[in-house]
């Protein structure tokens, strides 16, 4: 009857000890990519941030490009060389890069989330790579990094 009685209080401490352990809970989802076909303005960029030490807290102000939206376009639409190849081919369509902004605003990772063709690729991400700094996001007052895709638009009806 004590082996009985031991055996059980032994197995109730061991399920009592395995229950209270704590799990950790899940990550959270990852930020919900627009429709890369739905648009082709600069409205559509993604953002998600990345901060491995904190669970994730909205962002109170996202990473921009030095005087916003407009100036951005003003300096695709300014720095974009269309590759020869890719008009004598007649090819437009978009180009998706996507980019780390640093707490500092450089650009790091950059990369084709999304291509057309190698030599439109290589100049989107000519681009972006001499992209000036961004302002970074800030999040609790205090700079955070975040991933950025961005569309690249190819267009020959300007």
């Amino acid at each position: 009857m004590k082996k009985a009685l031991l055996f059980i209080l032994f197995t109730a401490t061991i399920s009592i000890a395995h229950g209270q352990q704590s799990t950790a809970p899940p990550p959270p989802l990852p930020a919900k990519q627009a429709d890369p076909d739905k648009s082709a303005s600069v409205s559509n960029l993604i953002t998600v941030p990345i901060d491995t030490n904190e669970k994730f807290k909205p962002i109170n102000q996202e990473a921009s490009f030095p005087g916003g939206k407009s100036k951005l376009n003003d300096y695709i639409e300014k720095n974009l060389t269309y590759p020869e190849k890719a008009i004598r081919d007649r090819i437009q369509g978009k180009v998706f890069v996507g980019f780390m902004i640093e707490k500092s605003g450089i650009l790091t990772d950059i990369k084709i989330e999304k291509g057309l063709t190698p030599e439109m690729d290589a100049e989107a991400l000519k681009l972006i790579r001499y992209s000036p700094k961004w302002w970074p996001s800030i999040q609790n007052g205090r700079p955070v990094r975040v991933h950025y895709i961005i569309p690249i638009v190819f267009s020959l009806n300007k």
